[in-house]
């Protein structure tokens, strides 16, 4: 508006007259830039004119600048944004242009459904062409050949980073605070672990008390074993709080470590890299509130989970084993995995997917389609693209749904197994025990003993497998976060290497400057660029929407 054209008009003009400085001004009303010593006009990424006000009005009719003055006075507003310049002034101007992208007669939509080529990522990447299919977005048997290495070198890398991965996080656990924390929080693994099978011998034990014919030793038993079963839930209740206070907090000061690291690494990265659709807003949100959450399981959850996996192992054993029936306990040893497995599945499907990920719940490409829209509701308004983006999003919805119908019918599955699981293993555990109890060669409490005991352990193996999914997800998080890390950008801000000016002039010269947006490499927006801008020179820019002004 003209109150604030005003405004900003008057602090450059201060601005100017304190101090002689190189200044570059984008104008969008030409009033703002009638005193500018050199005023550029652009059109089609190129430059068409340059010269003072009195200059180019003095070039006539033909002139561009005196095209666009003409035009904006018509107008009214004095602004050149809308203005469209003919195309017989346009050089080597094809097609419209607008907001610095040009649009093919295809129009917005298509343009919008283009697919991303290889010759955007080597913009991204900030690499040089390699020839003239590139810049058609075509791939020769050479790329193709390249391409098929590549992504064979890629997988062989995934492996390689996999296996390293869990080493490199423990590597930001290095100090003996961290290792404080570990130690602690490897006893209420440990005596956390033990309780589980200890606990199926207070049942196995409470169990057989019932069967004793003298009332006041019942009273006792019942007392004392009551006693036992109390200070088991708080041993347990501090052994797991310890256990989870301390390998929280190792993990939280890991996540926070990644999180900065991973933070400073997106800042780091060119400009053309967040261009690119694997790197936009969402995406990135994601990596540090979700990806680097996750590796959390990588570290103390892992290590935690461990130690109590191999104290449940020992304390089961010994009692099944050492208290209770050997022969019995075989068998059930052998039953752990089909026990372990449906008490996995169990827990698993109790807590859901555990991703905390909004997205999946409408699909990824559909939670795509809601951040462009967000974020580009303006344009979308402007060209009248609400039913062509509600299509979309409800074509993505269908996709998701199809894909979501299997996993529901594999899970329908997965519940029943898990509770064919653990009443067969039962059935079969009863079967033999109460076999072996007939002929005498061990008593009713034994099988008790031996069954609780092998069961308890297989439910401490089944609630730690259940978080072996975490550990999974956590992996591939970890990867994509260590991958943006290790990413060497093109442009490097960080790096002390290259040249250095002596002095600082501010005189600037662009020599045949061509330039591509990564996501759209097939439209040319600067095409052989020569622009000159001398010390302490105020130099306008101007030209319609689509120039490459700005």
């Amino acid at each position: 508006d003209n109150e604030s054209e005003r405004i900003v008009q008057a602090a450059l003009d201060n601005l100017l007259t304190k101090r002689k400085r190189t200044t570059i001004v984008i104008a969008h009303r030409l009033t703002t830039v009638r005193n500018a010593d050199k005023i550029v006009v652009m059109n089609a990424g190129t430059v068409k004119e340059e010269g003072t006000h009195d200059q180019l009005m003095a070039l006539g009719e033909q002139s561009l600048y005196v095209t666009l003055v003409n035009a904006s006075n018509k107008s009214g507003t004095g602004m050149v944004n809308s203005i469209s310049i003919n195309s017989s002034l346009n050089g080597s101007h094809h097609g419209p242009v607008q907001d610095g992208k040009e649009m093919s007669r295809l129009g917005p939509r298509a343009e919008g459904e283009k697919r991303m080529t290889a010759e955007g990522r080597r913009l991204a990447d900030g690499r040089p062409a390699a020839d003239g299919a590139a810049e058609k977005g075509e791939e020769t048997k050479d790329e193709k050949a390249e391409r098929l290495a590549k992504e064979k070198a890629e997988k062989a890398e995934k492996k390689k980073k996999e296996q390293g991965i869990t080493k490199r996080i423990w590597g930001l656990s290095s100090t003996p605070a961290d290792y404080y924390f570990l130690s602690l929080g490897a006893l209420g693994a440990s005596v956390g672990g033990a309780v589980n099978p200890f606990v199926g011998y207070v049942f196995a034990k409470t169990i057989s008390m019932f069967y004793i014919e003298d009332p006041g030793q019942m009273r006792e038993d019942s007392l004392f074993w009551s006693i036992i079963m109390g200070c088991t839930a708080v041993i347990q209740v501090t052994a797991v709080t310890l256990w989870g206070w301390a390998m929280g907090t190792l993990g939280e000061k890991v996540t926070r470590r990644l999180r900065y690291d991973t933070f400073k690494a997106a800042l780091r990265q060119n400009v053309g890299w967040f261009d690119m659709p694997e790197n936009a807003v969402g995406v990135l949100a994601s990596r540090l509130s979700e990806d680097v959450f996750m590796m959390k399981a990588l570290t103390g959850e892992a290590f935690g989970r461990n130690v109590s996996f191999l104290s449940t192992i020992v304390v089961g054993l010994a009692l099944s084993f050492g208290v209770g029936d050997y022969q019995l306990g075989f068998v059930a040893f052998g039953l752990i995995p089909l026990l372990a497995s449906g008490m996995a599945l169990e827990v698993s499907l109790m807590k859901g997917d555990g991703t905390g990920n909004a997205a999946e719940g409408v699909g990824a490409n559909a939670s795509r389609i809601v951040g462009e829209v967000i974020s580009s509701v303006r344009t979308i308004s402007s060209f009248t693209l609400e039913s062509f983006f509600i299509e979309r999003f409800e074509t993505s919805l269908d996709e998701h749904l199809s894909s979501e119908k299997p996993k529901a019918a594999l899970k329908g599955f997965l519940t029943g197994y898990s509770q064919f699981s653990l009443l067969g293993c039962f059935a079969l555990l009863y079967w033999f025990g109460a076999n072996r109890v007939s002929d005498g060669d061990i008593t009713f409490e034994q099988m008790l003993i031996t069954i609780f005991g092998i069961f308890m352990m297989a439910a401490g193996f089944g609630a730690a497998a259940a978080d072996m999914s975490d550990a999974n997800k956590a992996m591939v998080g970890a990867i994509s976060v260590f991958d943006l890390i290790d990413r060497e950008p093109p442009i490097d801000h960080t790096s002390e290497a290259g040249l250095r000016p002596t002095e600082v002039r501010g005189k600037f010269e662009f020599t045949n400057v061509r330039f591509k947006y990564p996501n759209r490499p097939e439209l040319p927006i600067f095409r052989g660029l020569d622009l000159t801008v001398e010390a302490g020179q105020t130099v306008a820019l101007v030209g319609a929407s689509g120039s490459g002004k700005s």
